[in-house]
């Protein structure tokens, strides 16, 4: 549903799930993750700092904490809560991706590089996942090297789910990036309208 656009049935159903399994980290991330989406910054910290509560060593939960963090303007916590998430995720491609972006954001573009160069390493050993390095690009402003990562991942595995980082906003004046995440029969309806004839 999230990835659908349907956020406040995707939180109304994990919320529902925490209610059945309060100790499980997964689903009070997720439900994090969730609020993030829906800029309910103040929800999403209670239930990620809950997750990080259940599993300590759970990843992800950091991420998110760091990217709230960095939009509302604590760019130490943000780069704190990264690094955390990075040292207990350091072969998980979406917890470089979203490091990556927030280290580049706050001012440490080598470090993200790096990062940036292990994503892509991944990829070369099967686990390829543009998106994440278009995340570090972006936050890098190589928006057009960006945008090229994401048509790959829509060639790949169809784009899907991107507002589940608002860091792609920036992207929103490249033409190439709203055709990517037009409505699919918005597409359907340009590509299958006949082009005019030349002169």
């Amino acid at each position: 549903m999230l990835f659908l656009g349907q956020t406040a049935d995707a939180i109304a159903e994990v919320e529902t799930a925490r209610e059945l399994d309060p100790v499980s980290a997964i689903i009070n991330a997720d439900e994090g993750e969730f609020l993030y989406v829906a800029n309910r910054y103040g929800e999403a910290r209670v239930r990620l700092q809950r997750a990080i509560e259940l599993e300590p060593d759970f990843d992800q939960p950091h991420e998110t904490l760091a990217l709230i963090d960095l939009e509302t303007g604590d760019p130490s916590d943000a780069l704190k809560q990264a690094r955390a998430g990075l040292a207990l995720g350091s072969t998980n491609p979406r917890t470089l991706g979203e490091a990556g972006y927030v280290l580049a954001v706050t001012g440490h573009a080598d470090e993200a590089r790096g990062l940036l160069s292990a994503v892509k390493e991944m990829a070369r050993h099967g686990a390829d996942e543009p998106l994440f390095e278009a995340l570090i690009e972006v936050g890098l402003k190589e928006r057009d090297q960006a945008v090229q990562a994401l048509e790959k991942d829509a060639k790949i595995f169809g784009i899907v789910g991107l507002s589940q980082w608002h860091a792609f906003d920036q992207l929103n004046a490249d033409p190439r990036y709203r055709q990517l995440i037009a409505p699919k029969e918005e597409k359907t309806i340009a590509e299958s309208s006949p082009k005019k004839p030349g002169p």
